[in-house]
C-alpha cells in the first residue's frame, strides 16, 4: 500500500512544521499635516496604528509602546480622534493616498467593458 505524495506533504506541513510565530507587519510611519503617510517600517508587532486628529493631520506607526489593539476596528477617542487599527502590511495608509489610483482602475476597467 502506497501514500500519494499530496498526503506526505499535507501531513507534513500541517502536523509536523511548527506554527509560525511571525508577528510582523509592514506599517507607515511619521506624522503629516495632510493626511498622508510618508516612511515605512517594519513593525514587531501584530497591528499597524493611524490616528487621525479633528484638526485633519494623522499620525502612522506600529501599535508597539502600549498595545491598544485587539481587532481590526476604528474607534473615537474621548478627544475625538479617530484611532483605527490593522494588520496587513501598510493598511494604515490614508484612503486620500490611494483614490487616484481607484479612479483610474475604475475608468479603464469602464473604458475596456464599453468595448465589447
Amino acid at each position: 500500500m502506497s501514500v500519494h505524495p499530496v498526503i506526505i506533504c499535507l501531513f507534513i506541513f500541517f502536523f509536523i512544521l511548527p506554527p509560525s510565530a511571525d508577528t510582523t507587519v509592514k506599517c507607515f510611519k511619521g506624522f503629516s499635516g495632510d493626511g498622508r503617510p510618508f516612511k515605512q517600517r517594519l513593525c514587531q508587532t501584530e497591528y499597524c496604528i493611524k490616528t487621525t486628529e479633528p484638526t485633519g493631520g494623522a499620525t502612522y506607526g506600529c501599535d508597539d509602546f502600549t498595545p491598544f489593539c485587539k481587532k481590526d476596528e476604528c474607534v473615537v477617542t474621548s478627544k475625538q480622534s479617530k484611532v483605527c487599527c490593522c494588520n496587513t502590511d501598510l493598511c494604515n495608509s490614508s484612503p486620500i493616498t490611494f483614490w487616484p489610483v481607484s479612479l483610474l482602475f475604475f475608468i479603464l476597467f469602464s473604458y475596456f467593458m464599453s468595448s465589447y
